[in-house]
């Protein structure tokens, strides 16, 4: 499984696109792969998705460690933000994603850094077979 850690502000979330995920991400594999010293130890899992929905780049699924889905975190939207910008799904100044919370608009301003705070990722593989 691919993923990408990020830290934004001390909240760290591993990030994963559902196109690169080989299962469904249940509420048991959440906690699997937040758990420390035997997952990656996450505060979550940001879980993009492509979308057809018009004026949007990704939809994004926010998981609390303990399997649960979050409506919205700041954080963690700051990461997706920027990880969509930096991974090509997107080179708009501005531009829309889709929680369960509704449309979180991203406009890019003169002077503000989104990398403030952000400690920018490492990359990593993990065998499918500790989450099946």
């Amino acid at each position: 499984m691919r993923f990408e850690k990020w830290q934004a502000l001390g909240n760290d979330y591993a990030i994963v696109e559902q196109r690169n995920l080989p299962f469904e991400l249940t509420p048991e594999r959440v906690r699997v792969l937040c758990t420390p010293h035997t997952g990656v130890g996450a505060d979550g899992i940001l879980l993009l998705s492509e979308t057809e929905e018009r004026g949007f780049v990704a939809e994004l699924r926010i998981f609390n460690p303990d399997g649960s889905e979050a409506e919205l975190s700041g954080n963690g939207v700051r990461e997706a933000v920027m990880y969509l910008r930096r991974n090509g799904w997107t080179d708009a100044d501005s531009f829309s994603i889709r929680t369960p919370a509704g449309e979180v608009r991203h406009a890019r301003e003169p002077g503000v850094s989104l990398l403030r705070g952000l400690w920018i990722r490492f990359l990593a593989l993990l065998p499918l077979e500790s989450l099946l």
